[in-house]
C-alpha cells in the first residue's frame, strides 16, 4: 500500500567525507548516528545497494512495510529481484548509465512480495557504504498517480476517437469566428479531405462559410443569452461554392467565467428543404388547380350557351349573309376559350380523359412531321427513341398536348435557331430516388425528355413556371397554361415532372409516367358511317343553367325527340314519376344545387330500368373516379359542347344496348366509384 508523505530528500541524509574535494565520493556515515537515525526512521522508502553487484546493503523501516520484504530477506536479495522479469533486461540494458551517474532519476515497475506491480519513480545518489562503491535510491509509489494519468490519456484516446469517427459533424469554434476543431465528418461535409485542411482554409467562418453573415450573429447572440442553441437552421457554402443547409446543436463553454469556446454538432438538412421546398409547391399547385378547376366549371356553361346559340346563328343565316359571319366569328372565340378552360382542367386534374396503353414511341412518330413544321427551319430536332420501350396507360390526346406544349415552349426559349431532342426511355426509380422527388412513387416508369439549348431559367422563374398564367413571354405572345397544363396531365396520369435549367444553357423537362403491363389497344376505325341523329325518344332534360337547358331542348325538339325538361333534381324526379309514357333517356348535369345527377339516375332506374343516362359534365370530380378516369360504362357528354356533338352523343346513347345496360343498372361496378 502506498505511503504519501512529505520527507526530506535523499540528499539529505548525504554527507561529503572530504568538504574540500568536490570529486571524492558521498559516505553514509555509520557513526554519525544522527544522519543513520534520518535514513532509518524516514517514512519514504529508501535503501542502499551495491554498485557493483546489485545486492541490497541496507534498507529502512519505511521500504520493509511497504514492500513486504523482511529486512533479512531484503539483505539477501538483490535489485533485480524486485523488478518484474520481463523489465530486468531493461534494467541491466541502463545499468550502466545508472552506474557512471551521480545521480540519476527514472521511473520502473517494482514487484511487491504480494505480487502486486506498482510503479515507482526512483531517484538515484551515489555514496561510498562500508568502503563499498553504492547507491543510495529513494523509490516513490506512483501507481495511483499513474493509473489516473493513464485513465486520462485513456478518456482523451476515446473522446478523440468518438470525435473523428462521429456520423454527424463536430466542431469547436472561438467566439471570433475561428475554427479550433472539425471532425472527419465535417470535414467532407463541407468537401475538404480532412479537419486539418479545413481548419487552414477557413479564417472567418462568419464570412467564409455563412451564406447570410448575419445569422451567425444571431447564432452568437442565442449562444450567448441561453448557453445552448438547439436546432439553428443555418445555409453554408460547401468548398465548391455551392450551398447547403445545415442544423447545428450548440453549446457556449466557459473557463473563468469567460467564454472559451463554442461547441456543438452539424447535421445536413438539405435534402429534407428540398423535399420541404417540393412539398409547399405541390401544395400550392393543388390549391390553384382547385380553384382552376372551379373556374373551368362555370366557364365551360356559359361557353357552351355562346357556342350552341352561335351554331344556331349560322344554321339560320345564309352562307352571304354579313350576320352569318359574325355567327361564325361567335363561334370561332367559345372554341378557343374552351380550349383554355380544358387546359384549366388539365392543370387542375379534373380533366375527362380515356386512357389506353399506348407505345409513346408511335405518339410521336405519328407526330414528327407535325412537330417539325411548327418548330421552324432554324431548329434542328432529333428524336431518340429507347427501341424495346415499355408501353404507358395514358390519353394520347394528352401524350400530344404534352409533346406540343414542351415543344413550342422550346422553340419560343430558341429565336435564333438551336437543337431540339425528343427522347424516350424506360426507368426503374428506387426508394431513394421517391424520397428525394415528393409525390414520386418508387416503381417502373417511361421517360419522355424534352431538351433544348435555349435561353434557360433560373432559379425564381423555375419556381412558378407550372402556375396557371403564369408566362416569361412578352404580352399577347402567349396564356401561360402550356406548362401547368403538362403539370396538370402528369399528375393526372400519377405521374410526375421535372425540369433541369441554367441560364443561356437550355432546358430540359422530363416527364415520368407508370409502366403498365397492358397490351397496346388497336386504333379504332373511322370508317363507319356517319349516323343519322334525328330520333323520336322522349328525354328527360335536366339542367340547373336555364340558358343551356333551353338551348339544349331546342336542338333535341327541333331533330324530332320529346323532350321534358327540369332545373334540379326534385323537379325530375316529379315529372318522372307522372309521366305515363316511357322515358327513352335521361340527359342531366352531374352537379347540381338541388341534388347529384348521379343520385337522380339511381333513383329513376329503380323505376325505370329501361331508362338510358347520359351525364352532361365539364367539371368531372362528381362524376369520374376519383383519379378522373373515365369509365367506359358511363355515358358522358363534356361541356361546353356543340349541337353536333349533343346530338351524336343521344343518338349513340339510345342505340346502344350495352351502354343502355350499364347505365340502367345503376350499381355496376364503376357505380361506387361515383361517391
Amino acid at each position: 500500500m502506498s505511503r504519501i508523505t512529505q520527507f526530506p530528500p535523499a540528499s539529505a541524509i548525504v554527507r561529503t567525507a572530504n568538504p574540500d574535494a568536490s570529486e571524492s565520493p558521498n559516505i553514509l556515515s555509520e557513526a554519525d548516528g544522527s544522519f543513520r537515525a534520518l535514513f532509518l526512521s524516514n517514512p519514504q522508502p529508501m535503501w542502499v545497494y551495491d554498485a557493483e553487484t546489485l545486492q541490497f546493503l541496507e534498507v529502512n523501516e519505511a521500504a520493509i512495510q511497504h514492500y513486504g520484504y523482511s529486512r533479512e530477506e531484503f539483505l539477501k536479495m538483490r535489485i533485480t529481484d524486485i523488478r518484474p522479469p520481463e523489465d530486468v533486461p531493461r534494467l541491466l540494458a541502463e545499468w550502466a548509465k545508472v552506474h557512471s551517474a551521480l545521480q540519476y532519476s527514472g521511473t520502473w515497475r517494482h514487484l511487491l512480495k504480494d505480487g502486486t506491480l506498482i510503479d515507482a519513480e526512483v531517484v538515484v545518489h551515489t555514496l561510498t557504504f562500508r568502503m563499498r562503491n553504492a547507491k543510495l535510491a529513494a523509490p516513490r509509489d506512483i501507481t495511483a498517480q499513474k493509473r489516473a494519468e493513464d485513465a486520462l490519456k485513456q478518456a482523451e484516446r476515446k473522446y478523440r476517437l468518438m470525435f473523428e469517427e462521429a456520423i454527424v459533424g463536430m466542431y469547436q469554434t472561438s467566439p471570433e469566428g475561428r475554427l479550433l476543431a472539425v471532425n472527419r465528418a465535417m470535414a467532407e461535409m463541407f468537401g475538404y479531405k480532412s479537419g486539418a485542411e479545413m481548419i487552414s482554409a477557413i479564417s472567418d467562418v462568419q464570412h467564409q462559410l455563412y451564406v447570410d453573415p448575419e445569422r451567425r450573429e444571431e447564432f452568437k447572440k442565442l449562444l450567448q443569452e441561453q448557453g445552448v442553441v438547439q436546432h439553428f437552421e443555418i445555409q453554408v457554402y460547401r468548398k465548391d461554392g455551392s450551398r447547403m443547409w445545415l442544423w447545428t446543436n450548440a453549446r457556449v463553454v466557459r473557463e473563468g467565467g469567460n467564454i472559451a469556446r463554442y461547441e456543438g454538432t452539424f447535421e445536413d438538412i438539405t435534402e429534407r428543404k428540398l423535399l420541404e421546398d417540393q412539398l409547399r409547391q405541390a401544395q400550392k399547385m393543388e390549391a390553384v388547380g382547385r380553384l382552376a378547376g372551379g373556374v373551368a366549371h362555370d366557364f365551360n356553361n356559359a361557353l357552351g350557351v355562346i357556342t350552341g346559340y352561335g351554331e344556331l346563328l349560322q344554321i339560320q343565316l345564309r352562307e352571304g349573309d354579313p350576320l352569318h359571319k359574325h355567327a361564325e366569328e361567335i363561334c370561332k372565340a367559345g372554341r378557343r376559350a374552351a380550349g383554355l378552360t380544358r387546359q384549366l382542367l388539365a392543370f387542375s386534374r379534373k380533366q375527362i380523359i380515356q386512357p389506353v396503353a399506348l407505345d409513346l414511341n408511335v405518339v410521336i412518330g405519328d407526330m414528327e412531321k407535325m412537330l417539325r413544321r411548327l418548330i421552324g427551319e432554324d431548329i434542328e430536332i432529333s428524336f431518340r427513341q429507347h427501341p424495346q420501350l415499355w408501353l404507358v396507360k395514358a390519353d394520347p390526346g394528352q401524350i400530344e398536348q404534352i409533346l406540343m406544349n414542351l415543344a413550342v415552349n422550346s422553340r419560343d426559349a430558341m429565336p435564333k435557331g438551336g437543337k431540339l431532342i425528343i427522347e424516350t426511355a424506360n426507368a426503374e426509380l428506387d426508394v431513394t430516388y421517391a424520397r428525394q422527388h415528393a409525390g414520386l412513387t418508387p416503381g417502373s416508369y417511361i421517360t419522355l425528355s424534352v431538351s433544348d439549348t435555349g435561353c434557360g431559367m433560373d432559379r425564381e422563374t423555375q419556381a412558378h413556371i407550372f402556375e396557371p398564367f403564369f408566362t416569361t413571354k412578352e404580352a399577347g405572345k402567349g396564356t401561360g397554361l402550356g406548362l401547368s397544363t403538362v403539370y396538370g396531365i402528369a399528375k393526372q396520369n400519377e405521374g410526375y415532372i421535372r425540369v433541369y435549367s441554367e441560364v443561356g444553357r437550355g432546358t430540359t423537362f422530363k416527364i415520368f409516367l407508370p409502366r403498365t403491363g397492358e397490351a397496346a389497344e388497336a386504333s379504332k376505325s373511322t370508317a363507319a358511317a356517319t349516323m343519322a341523329l334525328r330520333g323520336s325518344e322522349t328525354v328527360l332534360l335536366v339542367e340547373d343553367e336555364d340558358p343551356l337547358r333551353e338551348l339544349a331542348r331546342g336542338a333535341l325538339e327541333d331533330n324530332g325527340y320529346r323532350v321534358l325538361d327540369a332545373a334540379d333534381p326534385s323537379v325530375a324526379t316529379k315529372i318522372a314519376h307522372a309521366y305515363r309514357d316511357p322515358i327513352h333517356l335521361l340527359l342531366t348535369d352531374v352537379i347540381m344545387p338541388g341534388g347529384s345527377g348521379r343520385d337522380l339516375a339511381r333513383a329513376l332506374t329503380a323505376s325505370r330500368p329501361d331508362i338510358k343516362v347520359l351525364y352532361m359534365s365539364g367539371y368531372t370530380n362528381e362524376l369520374v373516379a376519383q383519379y378522373g378516369v373515365l369509365g367506359q360504362e358511363l355515358a358522358l357528354l363534356e361541356k361546353p359542347f356543340t349541337l353536333h356533338s349533343l346530338l351524336a352523343k343521344v343518338h349513340r346513347v339510345l342505340h346502344s344496348v350495352e351502354m343502355g345496360k350499364a347505365t340502367a343498372a345503376g350499381s355496376s361496378s364503376h357505380d361506387s366509384k361515383l361517391d
